[in-house]
């Protein structure tokens, strides 16, 4: 390709054979309308080649084809969570807190700093939230100890979609003995449909009596649960007989050790036309699903 011919300008300056740093103009390479700069075809020490505008090569702003960059640059990061297209999980849970708590135009500021929630001075540096929450563990998520608490290092911990889901502002909470647990996990240990045991704590009844039953209430089920409950015992029985079922010594209430057991099925299940069995004695139940 031939060389282009150098403009006539008496202004324009001859750049041909200089070296600026690492570069050395080798030959006029034409003028740049986009940026008004004439442009310059260069050689690197290196030996890579390169085109680079008079003006950059005179201001000093360009000193090399890039080699320079990576040797001496200093890091663009100080942490490596921030870095493009590669944002680690716990920076993205560092933003995303900070927003939530303190820019009203977020979408969930409402539920945090419209409450009065903050975050800890101490984590306005990413370093520090980093170094107190530690990396977050597979299938996790930044979580509050107590929900109506601020956000710092005591408060926190990085909770799994189970933890977060029972620790909400609308959970309830039920002491019974020495536990307090949420509905899910009394139902879970009980026995009891999730909905029986709201049901029964929404009406203002006794943990003793939510989780025993209430004398009396047979006739306040359902004719759906009726028609279920007494298919789940004709199964139950034909299970026994057939030996499918073994009955067990005690009852398998967490608290109670009673040798006299009858097989009780979850309504809930029945319902969806599957039966689940537990050995409860008729103190545990109450007299609803046995009378």
């Amino acid at each position: 390709m031939a060389e282009l011919s150098l403009p006539t300008n008496p202004r324009f300056q001859n750049l041909t054979s200089e070296e600026f740093h690492q570069l050395r103009v080798e030959a006029y390479a034409g003028y740049c309308g986009r940026e008004k700069r004439h442009l310059w075809k260069c050689v690197c020490l290196c030996g890579k080649e390169t085109t680079v505008s008079g003006h950059r090569l005179k201001s000093g702003n360009t000193k090399s084809c890039g080699c320079l960059r990576g040797k001496n640059s200093p890091p663009r990061t100080t942490h490596g969570h921030a870095c493009h297209g590669s944002r680690g999980k716990e920076w993205q849970a560092w933003v995303s807190m900070r927003q939530r708590c303190r820019n009203p135009n977020d979408r969930s500021y409402h539920n945090y700093g419209g409450r009065g929630i903050t975050v800890d001075p101490h984590w306005n540096e990413f370093e520090n939230f980093l170094a107190d929450m530690g990396k977050s563990p597979s299938n996790t998520s930044l979580d509050r100890l107590r929900v109506n608490d601020n956000y710092c290092k005591e408060n926190c911990h990085w909770g799994t979609p189970k933890e977060q889901a029972q620790n909400r502002r609308s959970t309830v909470y039920i002491t019974h003995g020495d536990d307090t647990l949420c509905v899910a996990d009394w139902a879970r240990l009980t026995g009891l449909a999730e909905q029986t045991i709201r049901y029964r704590h929404k009406k203002g009844l006794p943990p003793g009596l939510i989780f025993k039953g209430v004398s009396g209430t047979k006739n306040k089920l359902t004719r759906r649960e009726r028609l279920a409950r007494d298919a789940a015992r004709k199964r139950i029985a034909r299970a026994v007989k057939a030996g499918k079922l073994t009955k067990p010594k005690v009852c398998e209430t967490v608290y109670c050790k009673n040798t006299e057991v009858e097989a009780h099925h979850f309504l809930g299940y029945a319902l969806k036309h599957a039966l689940k069995v537990r050995w409860l004695c008729k103190t545990c139940h109450g007299p609803m699903q046995f009378s």
